[in-house]
C-alpha cells in the first residue's frame, strides 16, 4: 500500500489562509502601536491634570488671602 503524500505547493486554500493570517498580524500591530501611543497621551495628560491641580491649589490660596485682607481692611 502506498501513502498518497499532498506536493509541497501551498494549495489555494492555504494561500487564502496566509493572507488572512498577514492581514490579521498586521492588524495586531497597528493595535499596539495605537494602544502604546494612546497610553504615552493618557500619562502625559495625566501629568498635566497634577500641574493644574497644582497650580488650582496655588491660585486658591491666594485668592483667599486677598479675601481675607479685604475684609480685614473694612
Amino acid at each position: 500500500m502506498q501513502n498518497h503524500q499532498e506536493s509541497p505547493q501551498e494549495s489555494p486554500m492555504s494561500n487564502s489562509n496566509t493572507k488572512v493570517l498577514e492581514k490579521l498580524e498586521a492588524q495586531v500591530a497597528y493595535n499596539e502601536k495605537m494602544l502604546n501611543d494612546l497610553s504615552a497621551i493618557v500619562a502625559e495628560q495625566g501629568r498635566d491634570i497634577d500641574k493644574l491641580k497644582a497650580e488650582i491649589e496655588v491660585l486658591g490660596r491666594e485668592v483667599l488671602q486677598i479675601t481675607e485682607g479685604e475684609v480685614g481692611s473694612h
